[in-house]
């Protein structure tokens, strides 16, 4: 990881104009709203996540009004806008200040932003489940279940995968759990030289499952397999990156 590392950052800052820096922003994004139903396809992706502003969401929008709804194309562009902070940010510890600003970045301008004002930036106020059958803690057990989760050592590829599978069953956001979830599985990764992992979303059935062996059974078997391949198609797809000078 090592030249990869080198690569995407010069002297621990982001190298945010190479080539790979792109891809990654591009897959990361594509594949993890993909995963939450998104229909943003991948070359509208790529255009919404590189718009000139970083702010002004309601000029995306616009520009893709009556083809996308609204939240699901600003949610696409805060979801680039959170996996650029995550990279700018990667010597920082995840901790639960940082994984607020993540959650507010990725409702920034939202719709849902409105409905849910107290639950912007905060972990929830209201119970949530997951899908329709998996019930997760109530909102005042949450500061507890991830200040514990959080005070763990998260060092190796069995860490990583436990830490994934605690925070998803602990749900402790009224939205946007996944995509943070993964977002902290990616730093993690970076964070410790391990190959990164982009869920890739034809393969969400099989992370799903995953998942839910974890919640229903408390094992972390089928993802530790699963992720493993996830790994493996990473390596496949950065070839170039992981062993050359391109840049």
């Amino acid at each position: 990881m090592k030249e990869f590392k080198n690569k995407l950052f010069i002297n621990d800052e982001l190298n945010s104009t190479s080539d790979l820096y792109f891809k990654l922003k591009a897959d990361f994004t594509y594949h993890s709203s993909a995963i939450e139903n998104s229909t943003v396809t991948k070359d509208d992706n790529f255009d919404v996540i590189n718009f000139p502003s970083k702010t002004n969401t309601e000029t995306i929008a616009t520009k893709y009004k009556g083809k996308y709804k609204h939240d699901e194309i600003i949610e696409n562009f805060n979801c680039g806008n959170m996996f650029e902070y995550i990279l700018q940010t990667i010597n920082k510890p995840i901790n639960e200040k940082e994984l607020k600003i993540w959650h507010s970045i990725l409702k920034k301008g939202t719709e849902w932003t409105s409905k849910y004002t107290n639950s912007v930036g905060d972990y929830k106020k209201i119970p949530n489940s997951i899908g329709n059958d998996i019930k997760t803690p109530q909102p005042w057990e949450i500061n507890n279940l991830m200040k514990k989760l959080l005070s763990k050592k998260t060092k190796t590829f069995d860490d990583i995968v436990e830490f994934h599978a605690k925070f998803e069953s602990i749900h402790p956001f009224l939205d946007g759990n996944g995509r943070i979830g993964r977002g902290i599985m990616f730093k993690q990764c970076l964070q410790n030289n391990l190959t990164p992992i982009i869920v890739n979303n034809e393969s969400k059935k099989f992370y799903y499952d995953g998942l839910k062996h974890y919640q229903l059974n408390g094992k972390i078997d089928l993802l530790k397999d699963f992720f493993k391949e996830q790994q493996e198609y990473f390596e496949k797809e950065y070839k170039k990156y992981l062993n050359s000078d391109v840049l």
